[in-house]
């Protein structure tokens, strides 16, 4: 097959301080068997030596573009969300990718979701599979993720499908290996942060397959990189606000409607919520904010979910926080784990 046989592939990668990370990702890109793609790296106010590295790639190709500073009364939001937007808009090809700075790729990545975008038209996007590796880049062997389905083969979802799983399994679609078409891009438009300020990517594939439908490469064709200074894990360390992910389903349930979700859909999400709940009450009671983490452990009790074993598992640590709480045990509670982990800030 000929190069112009083949769609332009854009392969967009936001970034900021990516200085110990940038160089790999983009050797995993260029590395790649696909060959017609363009490759642009926006820095978003790096204060690392980040757009010295990548400039030194600029003759093979790569284009390092900077994120405009946000003006007061421009609509925007200064982040990682705003960057994402801005990169994908200078892609020229006919699928765009949106690839993290911080990860590596498979060499087939990008030859097989395009692929699938090929020869699945229905479908307005697709992401991969993932595995996870830490700073060294070593696969990190953990207990394997739940993932809502068990087949051998690529898939698309309606939104049917896609928001009763999101239900049952929260948000298992791998966002930096997004491949979206171009024309899909223009039409959903932005991320939305007013929705959510860490969970804006969800929104934006729940608001795809609203009107496209959504595929998945069923390899792991992506290796995720956890460390310390991760945004995901810096967004929910020790967090004591429910998470934003929820603001979006109670969106997205609020816009179906009850009675067009499946009962046993809706009683996991609960569950889920009460646990995130349970989670924001211990890390209050850590802080010392007792009057908040009492109503966030009572919010979390949830006695419906006492029904099940699993229910039972997951209340159990509200049930501890509740009564340390109301016994003034939470004192000495929160001076171990001082003593043992360092002061909550």
């Amino acid at each position: 097959m000929q190069m112009l046989d083949v769609p332009l592939v854009s392969v967009c990668i936001p970034c900021h301080n990516a200085e110990n990370t940038i160089s790999k990702t983009l050797d995993s890109i260029l590395a790649q068997t696909y060959k017609n793609i363009e490759i642009i790296v926006s820095d978003n106010q790096s204060t690392d030596k980040t757009k010295e590295i990548v400039l030194l790639y600029a003759d093979r190709g790569v284009r390092l573009v900077d994120n405009p500073p946000v003006v007061e009364g421009d609509g925007r939001v200064f982040g990682a969300f705003d960057n994402w937007d801005y990169v994908l808009s200078q892609g020229r090809g006919d699928f765009l990718c949106l690839y993290h700075a911080d990860d590596l790729y498979d060499p087939e990545i990008i030859e097989k979701e395009t692929n699938f975008l090929l020869d699945h038209r229905d479908s307005g996007a697709v992401v991969t599979q993932w595995r996870l590796i830490d700073e060294n880049d070593h696969v990190i062997q953990l207990r394997k993720a739940s993932r809502p389905f068990d087949f051998k083969q690529n898939k698309e979802f309606s939104f049917s499908e896609l928001f009763d799983l999101t239900l049952r399994y929260q948000h298992f679609l791998n966002t930096p290996t997004l491949m979206i078409r171009k024309d899909v891009l223009l039409e959903i438009g932005p991320f939305n942060e007013e929705i959510s300020i860490s969970a804006a990517d969800l929104d934006y594939f729940l608001r795809i397959s609203l009107q496209f439908k959504l595929g998945i490469v069923n390899e792991e064709l992506h290796f995720y990189r956890l460390s310390a200074s991760h945004a995901t894990a810096n967004i929910h360390r020790r967090r004591t606000k429910v998470a934003d992910y929820f603001i979006v389903m109670e969106h997205y349930i609020n816009l179906i409607g009850h009675e067009n979700i499946s009962t046993a859909a809706l009683n996991a999400h609960e569950v889920y919520l009460c646990k995130d709940r349970i989670r924001c009450a211990f890390y209050l009671m850590w802080r010392g904010e007792r009057r908040q983490a009492l109503t966030m452990a009572q919010q979390g009790l949830e006695w419906n979910n006492l029904r099940t074993i699993q229910g039972w598992k997951i209340c159990l640590p509200g049930v501890m926080v509740y009564v340390a709480l109301m016994t003034g045990l939470d004192s000495i509670v929160g001076c171990f784990l001082n003593w043992r982990f360092g002061k909550n800030k």
